[in-house]
């Protein structure tokens, strides 16, 4: 079997050992909030915007919009919901 880097202690604490998310509940946190927004973006970008080409019709409100829709997310909901503070101790 593999060697495991986390102690009992981390085990007991919660924290989990993941190969994709880190270890830490509040980066674990913020990890899986941009791994669902951004892929959940990138479906309405590419997946529908592209793909029936409504971007030819868009004014530049329409683009600042979607822009406005990918960026403030990113920044608005980990202020608003931020995740638990790491003890260091």
């Amino acid at each position: 079997m593999g060697h495991s880097a986390m102690s009992d202690k981390d085990v007991d604490k919660g924290k989990v050992d993941s190969l994709w998310l880190a270890p830490t509940p509040s980066k674990r946190w913020a990890e899986a909030f941009f791994l669902i927004y951004c892929s959940s973006f990138l479906v309405l970008a590419l997946g529908i915007i592209v793909p029936l080409q409504l971007f030819e019709r868009f004014t530049e409100v329409e683009y600042m919009a979607l822009g406005l829709c990918g960026a403030l997310p990113c920044f608005l909901i980990p202020l608003l919901f931020p995740g638990k503070i790491c003890d260091s101790s």
